[in-house]
């Protein structure tokens, strides 16, 4: 349940692409959410989303739809308009004037808007006109109307198209605050244009309460598993490709050998919708071959997901929020990484020697890293709980600094954390 709501008491939008079947998405906003109450209880916080009701499932708050098209989820009451049958030929329009005009008359009534979330900075799906677009009209309409933006812990997955890159170059420039998730997104935006001050912090999902203490009891692990939580090709292209399948065929031979160790297997997804399919096809043909002890862990939601990888002697994982999750979950990972961000993680854990570019990597190299990981798991159990605690205590500073930034303040008492903790990295 929410915290009862007060007319005097912040209002701040959490706006992004996030649903809840990417795991990554929906602990970013839970990291936002745990951390932004902690700090001010009576906080009114809102979603802005592509899927109002996902929201308000799957975090508990009301949302506005993220392109101003369709219903809202929760009480927004009385801020939002609704819409009648006159105007809905219109929104079937993208950002037609009455879409736009919706979005502004929301978009006013907050104290501050926080664009949050690593994979912001992306027209792989729709282009120009679609995500960097978005970010580019929430962003001005706000500062319109006075209402802050910040910009926390984002990073670039792909601005292929020119205009998507001053589209997002012009948003940052708008924004109050700026804070990226790694170096080489800040660095990517310098390269595109970008000029005014920014800084690099952890991803927001360090600073998640990775587990309830109520159930801490309730982990039941195998005695020895390894978890494998697969990568679609989806992710970087729509169609199969060799590098894929040479991928699936490592994933498979290394399965076998450590089945063949011992080890039960476990296949966990952080992005159910997209990577369920690899992983059954995963775990039939490792049927197929022999091995016995595999099974799906199914993990619709980001608690389902640690508690099926807490304890694990290892995981491979190639998504980001795998890795982060189980890192923060406090297990030794070993990465195929199909993107840099994956790689600057891994390299902050002091964990470089086990990351593997997935488009280049052998299956010897693999197997090495796993044997070596797995030899040194409890070596690196202790570094990845002292990194990950590190972290949270950066992103405390961070946090801090973000409620100040809100039009109206809360009278709690900030943590004594200081931005000091966020590095510098712009003029």
């Amino acid at each position: 349940m929410s915290p009862t709501m007060t007319s005097d008491a912040p209002r701040i939008g959490l706006f992004g692409p996030y649903v809840s079947r990417n795991l990554g998405d929906t602990a970013t906003q839970m990291a936002a959410i745990q951390n932004l109450r902690r700090r001010c209880p009576s906080v009114q916080l809102i979603g802005i989303a592509p899927e109002p009701e996902d929201t308000l499932h799957s975090l508990g708050i009301p949302a506005f739809p993220l392109s101003g098209l369709g219903p809202t989820a929760g009480d927004l009451h009385p801020y939002v308009d609704k819409a009648s049958a006159a105007q809905s030929d219109a929104w079937r329009r993208p950002y037609s004037p009455v879409l736009v005009g919706r979005i502004d008359r929301f978009v006013r009534t907050l104290d501050l808007l926080i664009v949050s979330g690593g994979g912001q900075f992306d027209d792989f799906w729709g282009g120009a006109w679609n995500h960097p677009w978005s970010m580019l009209l929430w962003t001005a309409l706000a500062r319109r109307h006075g209402v802050p933006v910040i910009y926390l812990a984002v990073g670039v997955d792909g601005l292929k198209a020119p205009l998507s890159r001053r589209f997002s170059v012009a948003a940052l420039r708008l924004a109050n605050w700026r804070t990226f998730r790694d170096p080489v997104s800040l660095e990517i935006m310098r390269e595109m244009g970008f000029r005014k001050a920014a800084s690099v912090c952890p991803d927001l999902v360090f600073a998640l309460d990775a587990l309830p203490s109520d159930t801490d009891s309730t982990v039941k692990a195998a005695s020895r598993f390894v978890v494998l939580s697969p990568i679609s090709q989806k992710t970087w292209t729509r169609q199969e490709t060799e590098v894929h399948e040479r991928y699936l065929e490592m994933l498979i031979a290394l399965g076998k050998k450590l089945a063949a160790s011992g080890y039960e297997l476990r296949i966990v997804c952080s992005q159910s919708a997209m990577d369920t399919g690899d992983a059954l096809a995963l775990i039939g043909r490792l049927r197929e071959q022999g091995v016995s002890n595999v099974r799906l862990v199914d993990s619709p939601r980001v608690m389902d997901f640690i508690l099926a990888v807490k304890g694990a002697d290892l995981v491979v994982a190639s998504r980001l929020h795998g890795v982060i999750l189980s890192l923060l979950a406090g297990c030794p990972v070993v990465a195929l990484a199909h993107l840099g961000k994956v790689q600057a993680v891994m390299r902050e854990f002091g964990l470089s020697d086990y990351c593997h570019l997935l488009q280049k990597t052998d299956y010897d190299a693999l197997q090495a890293s796993v044997a070596s990981a797995l030899s040194r798991r409890d070596v690196l159990r202790g570094r990845v709980a002292a990194v990950a605690n590190t972290l949270r205590l950066k992103l405390a500073g961070v946090f801090d600094e973000v409620l100040r930034h809100s039009r109206r303040g809360c009278n709690a008492s900030p943590h004594r954390a200081s931005t000091a903790n966020c590095r510098e990295a712009g003029p």
